[in-house]
């Protein structure tokens, strides 16, 4: 489904409120940062991580165009289908801040979409060809001076936008 919802996952932050004494490592696979101290009860503990969660989702549009257009079921022009896509995925903004620490040096993208047009031509009953468009854009929230991670042109930017085209035949036995 990372593909649909435009690529946005996010992972784990350290809910370390309430410890005292407090000491950091990094994890065996070197994805996140542990962090142990001591609970109320004076018991030496881990911080439990907890998944940033998020809310997304996706839509897409198929359209017959060569019914529409009453094109000969046996001629060239019979195989024309259009497919337009629309995928949003954002984090929870309370679960961003807590995994990015917003304001110490900057938080990376919190909202991705993607907006895709695909047309696929079918010459037989064995070929088919695709063309799609499509653009990812991901959305980036400012640290506390106001300065995004992305660079484009080496100027900052909250915004990241890649631009794909693919072409290419589809088999079918």
């Amino acid at each position: 489904m990372r593909f649909f919802f435009a690529d946005q996952l996010n992972s784990v932050y350290t809910q370390a409120a309430g410890l005292t004494a407090t000491a950091t490592a990094t994890s065996v696979d070197a994805a996140s940062t542990l962090t142990f101290g001591t609970n109320g009860a004076g018991a030496g503990v881990v911080a439990p991580q907890r998944p940033v969660r998020d809310y997304g989702g996706f839509v897409q549009v198929g359209l017959p165009l060569s019914r529409w257009f009453n094109a000969d079921p046996k001629g060239r022009n019979a195989g024309w289908q259009a497919y337009f896509e629309y995928g949003i995925d954002a984090s929870n903004a309370a679960d961003f801040r807590k995994a990015k620490g917003v304001g110490a040096s900057g938080a990376g993208p919190i909202k991705s979409t993607l907006k895709a047009g695909t047309f696929f031509y079918k010459l037989n009953n064995w070929v088919q060809f695709g063309f799609e468009e499509s653009q990812y854009q991901s959305y980036a929230v400012p640290n506390d001076k106001g300065v995004c991670t992305t660079k484009v042109s080496g100027k900052p930017t909250c915004t990241w936008t890649d631009w794909r085209t693919e072409f290419g035949p589809i088999f079918t036995f």
